[in-house]
């Protein structure tokens, strides 16, 4: 595993380095000597931190503390913001208010707050290309701004007064945190989220690159691949815990999803994934 170290990505004394990605693949397990926050802009994927998966979406906020092991898979047209961080620059307020999206939380941010964002990314960038007076005093400002913006666009799990831009923002995070629900559906969606059932399909796939149905399944198989590594469940018990009302269907999208059966998992761990995407990566 490759350990990435601040004095290759960041230009000298600087603290900050912000990258736009658009359409991230898939990428190798690694680590790093700095934080690393992220915003997805656009698209879908399931991010892998410490052996845990988390399904993502546009408006997935989190950070990646330095050593955390993590790599990005089953990515679908995925566009991020990435802001790199030296630890030198974090203060113990910035430290707490990052807390707030470490990747357990889920963090989403509104559509319209990950598009405004772009001001004050604009901001710092601005700063980081020009040697003023009182540099790093700015930089902090702003940066602080940021991340108390962001934290002010979090999205609820109700939907009562949702912007109407926002409602699909409001739909996928109801889907992490209600994924086992087996009643999920697009008649059901629409209905508890007042959309019409095509403008939910439309919607939906614009923003994750993903049918409704098959994002439902991915939260799924995300959560299950983590009961999978992390409890001593059955797999017929994770199933049922995940959505699925059928155990051999359950394994049989786990194997179309991961290429290989969740038996395997349940037995190695996720070491033969990481060498399967090795070997297709060669």
């Amino acid at each position: 595993m490759a350990l990435r170290r601040h004095a290759t990505y960041f230009p000298e004394n600087a603290s900050l380095m912000i990258k736009h990605i658009a359409d991230q693949d898939i990428c190798p397990l690694h680590a790093h000597d700095f934080y690393e926050m992220v915003c997805v802009s656009s698209g879908s994927g399931m991010h892998v931190i410490d052996g845990i998966s988390w399904p993502i979406s546009c408006g997935s906020v989190f950070i990646i503390a330095p050593n955390e092991e993590h790599y990005f898979e089953k990515v679908e047209k995925l566009s991020l913001l990435n802001i790199l961080i030296h630890p030198d620059f974090l203060t113990d307020t910035l430290l707490m208010l990052l807390a707030n999206f470490v990747p357990n939380k889920q963090f989403m941010a509104t559509h319209q707050t990950i598009v405004h964002s772009a001001f004050y990314t604009n901001l710092l960038n601005e700063e980081l290309n020009k040697e003023l007076a009182w540099r790093s005093v700015m930089l902090e400002t702003l940066f602080t701004q940021l991340v108390v913006f962001l934290q002010r666009g979090h999205v609820s799990q109700t939907t009562n007064d949702c912007a109407k831009e926002d409602s699909i923002i409001y739909l996928l995070n109801y889907l992490h945190h209600n994924y086992a629900n087996d009643q999920l559906s697009i008649d059901y969606l629409a209905q508890k989220f007042n959309i019409q059932k095509r403008m939910l399909e439309r919607k939906v796939q614009s923003i994750t690159a993903l049918t409704p149905n098959d994002y439902i399944t991915h939260v799924r198989l995300c959560h299950a691949m983590n009961l999978l590594v992390t409890s001593e469940q059955s797999i017929t018990d994770i199933a049922y815990l995940c959505g699925f009302n059928d155990s051999n269907y359950f394994s049989h999208r786990f194997k179309l999803f991961f290429g290989m059966p969740p038996r395997t998992v349940r037995k190695y761990g996720l070491f033969p994934l990481i060498n399967h995407r090795t070997a297709l990566q060669s």
